[in-house]
């Protein structure tokens, strides 16, 4: 019998740590301001505006923080919003809040704005150590070691390692032969434009975390939109060019007005790869469930979902997803990454436990993206030549 207590009063602990390890954080939440506030179609027209609704850049995004702790924001890529109602900027200066989920992203560009990329500003400038990196990269796919890079080699360098402009000039000029020094200063700094790029975009789209009630009003919009054929989403006289916007939900495109053309006229529908790390995410070129062909960015929705994800406070990642997310991040110490992670997912209904043994650790630790940059391009170059030679990854080791 005393046997049998035990027994009883250790399933019982074991039900309690259970228990303690999938509950959030006990905090004092909040529910106060929380009444849906209108925004009119119009603003979709336009560039985002500046303040604080209807939309605000990521970048101004945090959670509050007890005691004489201030709210810590980390700088993400321009052109990832999030909607007022989904998130007061305010809120993170009064009290905690319960995050919703990231379910439904709207993809917009307005029409004034395109296809262009975001405008740079200052070209980044890599550190002695991340330039030695990227010619460690360079130097991997220098087939007979003369210093010299094939276009060829370049593109395989460049899809390895996420430079998708690089490896897209590359690939469309395969006739000019060798193209590029590998101890070139010029590597490095074609690595710093594109994460220049990168860190203002990281496309042409601008993409906003909606709440529900948000994406419902939108999609009805869209749909009559679709129905009336002219892709305006409000009446106005002067009739200006509409807007590309797209909703998205999951990894499943919903509804999508004023597709892009692709350069030979046509509209795009190469699929991509992506990371797929769960959390909120995007449609990738060619899933529409309407079999609609649309010219999306695979890189820019890629990136996109991998940040939302992080958002959404996912641990589990690709390592190339990891890659992508530490572009992004890579501007924030580790130490105001992990903060920012740790204050988020303890608003969110997430297991509290150690994320050091989880795959997020790389995006939380790691300094920057160059390591894994090299390595990847390491990896990439040692199958390039096993395809090459005929051989498989058993007959070579």
């Amino acid at each position: 019998e005393e046997q049998q207590e035990q027994e009883q009063e250790q399933e019982k602990n074991q039900e309690q740590e259970k228990v303690s390890v999938f509950e959030p954080a006990r905090l004092n939440f909040s529910r106060e301001d929380e009444a849906t506030r209108p925004w009119r179609l119009r603003e979709l027209y336009a560039l985002p505006r500046g303040g604080d609704e209807p939309f605000y850049p990521w970048s101004s995004f945090a959670v509050h923080r007890s005691g004489s702790k201030s709210a810590s924001p980390l700088r993400w890529p321009a052109r990832l919003y999030m909607s007022a109602n989904h998130f007061r900027r305010g809120w993170s200066l009064k009290s905690h809040r319960r995050l919703k989920n990231v379910i439904c992203v709207m993809q917009w560009q307005p029409a004034a704005n395109r296809g262009a990329a975001h405008a740079c500003g200052e070209l980044l400038s890599l550190q002695q150590s991340q330039q030695q990196h990227v010619r460690c990269a360079f130097h991997y796919f220098d087939g007979d070691g003369d210093g010299v890079l094939t276009t060829s080699e370049l593109a395989a360098l460049a899809s390895a390692v996420e430079l998708h402009t690089v490896a897209a000039d590359a690939s469309a000029a395969p006739h000019v032969g060798k193209c590029h020094v590998v101890d070139d200063p010029a590597s490095s700094a074609l690595v710093a434009e594109q994460l220049t790029q990168h860190l203002a975009g990281p496309g042409a789209s601008f993409w906003v975390v909606l709440s529900l009630a948000e994406a419902e009003s939108l999609r009805g919009a869209l749909h009559i939109s679709q129905e009336r054929g002219d892709g305006q989403l409000c009446i106005d006289p002067q009739q200006e060019s509409p807007p590309l916007v797209a909703l998205h939900t999951h990894a499943d495109l919903l509804d999508i007005v004023n597709e892009l053309p692709s350069r030979d006229g046509a509209l795009s529908s190469d699929g991509g790869s992506g990371g797929g790390s769960g959390g909120g995410g995007v449609a990738r070129a060619g899933e529409s469930q309407h079999g609609v062909a649309r010219a999306l960015d695979t890189y820019e929705c890629d990136v996109v979902a991998e940040c939302l994800a992080f958002l959404s406070s996912s641990t589990e990642f690709t390592p190339r997803a990891q890659h992508l997310l530490l572009r992004c991040l890579q501007l924030n110490s580790p130490a105001n990454r992990q903060a920012f992670f740790k204050d988020v997912r303890a608003c969110r209904r997430r297991r509290q436990v150690s994320w050091s043994k989880t795959a997020v650790a790389a995006v939380l630790s790691e300094p920057d993206e160059f390591v894994l940059f090299e390595h990847r391009a390491l990896l990439a170059a040692v199958a390039r030549r096993l395809q090459q030679l005929g051989l498989s990854s058993r007959q070579a080791f």
